[in-house]
């Protein structure tokens, strides 16, 4: 019908007769404009004097065009955007596809909702293609539903306006979606509550690959209503995501690898109160301050990955599923579970299983702390100071060719001088910063922010001198006085700190379990 077309009605005057059309005509109101419903009983009122004062005349014209807005129809074949769209308030859908075998190029251009108007919309159709552009500003930027071997690729789609955790922001929501490929895309949001990237439900299959999402509450959703979701997440990065990184709510057969996760929420997998999620593999990954907690999660695969640095949680956790114990709700406990050759270090608690999550397989993981009956003794590569120093001093060179070595130190030496992780401070002149490099059982590992440059004094050097390696300065230390202690005292830990100012020194401090200290200083000049 004629009021469902969307229209651009716009107002152009001339002075001449119509030779040419350039006289001011800005002060329009009534229907003109963007998003002008066609129909009868319209009318624009043109406040002349306000844009032509002291004018006056008789060669005037005035002439009104009407164009079929591209915001608010519906596609039917391949379609290129040439332009960048703001899209009027209160629109159902900005584009609508509607027909199989679509490709909607977006030509690198910009489309800019509201909270009151629908994205791109997609029903009923297979076989689509939406690429090479950018959705901002709306609420739900896509709706894909009932759709297969549907492609989104190279698209940003970002809402920095609303950061209310109480609003709920959607980029990509699918339901009843076969072989869908969401690929080379960027999803930006506020990292607060109720922001997510990608929501899937109802029985959707698909991959996420080479995706990029900052903020956000939630990165990728593996949801479900009456039939479980599945999918893969590959190669992706996730940076400053709040709430979950990825949630499992209903999901079987899901694969989670290759991806890089850094100061955001934790992999989630969530049984609830009426659903499993099962089969699940979660594998080379790096999680980095983020953990990976099952909660009811059955017969799935944690393998292969590095956790590290999650302050206040658990690196890798079993637990019941949130709802336990809640009136009506079924208790489903994490068991059947294989947790194998992970890395997993600086947490709460690397590893952990509560006392009812049994059954799980726990092995060759390195850990530092674990809690939990099934869990084996934590087995942990250590090494000297000097041992891998060749292999940090090139990683350092590659980030500065001026970095210098200013200090080095662990916490929890052993009592031969070695150590499962240590910690390696440089000092670049040219940049004038400071960076760490840590190693930590085996990984060398660049810390983004610097954590132990409070440690170095003023007046700290450059170590330039060759230096006697921590396991010899020990021995030394042990001769001084250590050995005694630790024969007197219940040891805790050996501390080890090599610094420079006048000369090279390494201070080695036993503390016991009372916390007695002792401290030795040996000279660690190589001579």
């Amino acid at each position: 019908s004629a009021g469902s077309l969307l229209l651009e009605v716009g107002i152009e005057a001339s002075d001449d007769h119509g030779a040419t059309w350039t006289l001011p005509c800005s002060s329009l109101t009534g229907d003109v404009g963007q998003g002008i419903t066609a129909g009868t009983n319209k009318h624009v009122v043109w406040d002349f004097h306000a844009d032509n004062p002291d004018t006056s005349g008789n060669g005037y014209r005035v002439r009104v065009t009407a164009e079929l807005m591209i915001v608010g129809r519906t596609i039917t074949k391949d379609f290129t955007l040439t332009e960048d769209l703001i899209c009027p308030p209160n629109v159902y859908s900005t584009l609508t596809i509607g027909a199989s075998d679509i490709t909607l190029d977006l030509g690198g251009h910009t489309i800019y909702g509201q909270i009151s108007t629908g994205g791109l919309y997609v029903q009923d159709v297979d076989r689509i293609t939406i690429k090479n552009g950018t959705l901002v500003g709306y609420q739900g930027a896509m709706d894909l539903l009932n759709t297969d071997n549907t492609t989104v690729e190279n698209l940003t789609i970002k809402n920095l306006d609303v950061s209310d955790p109480d609003s709920n922001i959607a980029g990509i929501v699918c339901s009843d979606c076969h072989n869908l490929m969401i690929r080379d895309c960027l999803f930006e949001f506020n990292s607060v509550h109720h922001k997510t990237a990608i929501a899937t439900g109802n029985d959707c299959d698909f991959i996420v690959d080479n995706v990029e999402f900052i903020g956000g509450g939630v990165g990728v959703d593996f949801g479900g209503w009456f039939e479980p979701s599945n999918g893969s997440v590959l190669n992706c990065r996730f940076i400053g995501v709040y709430t979950h990184s990825i949630l499992f709510q209903y999901s079987t057969n899901a694969r989670v690898a290759n991806n890089l996760f850094t100061g955001s929420a934790n992999i989630t997998s969530d049984s609830g109160p009426y659903h499993t999620v099962r089969n699940l593999t979660i594998e080379g990954n790096i999680l980095q301050d983020c953990s990976i907690d099952f909660l009811g999660t059955i017969d799935s695969n944690i393998l292969n990955n590095q956790i590290i640095n999650n302050i206040g949680w658990s690196g890798i956790s079993m637990e019941p599923n949130m709802g336990c114990g809640d009136p009506g709700a079924e208790c489903f406990y994490s068991t059947g579970n294989v947790i194998r050759n992970n890395t997993v270090m600086g947490n709460e608690y690397d590893l952990y299983h509560c006392e009812n999550c049994i059954g799980n397989t726990w092995e060759g993981n390195t850990c530092e702390t674990k809690q939990g009956i099934e869990i084996p003794a934590c087995q942990v590569e250590t090494a000297t100071a000097l041992e891998h120093l060749i292999s940090i001093d090139s990683v350092a060179a590659e980030i500065d060719q001026d970095a210098q070595l200013l200090a080095i130190w662990s916490w929890t030496c052993d009592t031969t001088g070695r150590s499962y992780k240590w910690y390696y401070i440089y000092q670049s002149s040219s940049q004038q910063t400071y960076y760490e490099l840590w190693w930590r059982a085996g990984r060398i590992v660049q810390q983004d922010s610097l954590k132990w440059t409070w440690m170095l004094g003023e007046n700290d050097l450059p170590i330039t001198e060759s230096w006697i390696d921590s396991d010899f300065a020990l021995a030394i230390a042990d001769e001084r006085g250590g050995k005694e202690f630790r024969e007197t005292n219940e040891l805790a830990t050996v501390e080890m700190f090599l610094t420079s100012s006048d000369h090279v020194t390494w201070a080695v401090r036993y503390r016991s379990q009372d916390d007695t200290v002792l401290n030795v200083y040996v000279d660690a000049r190589d001579e």
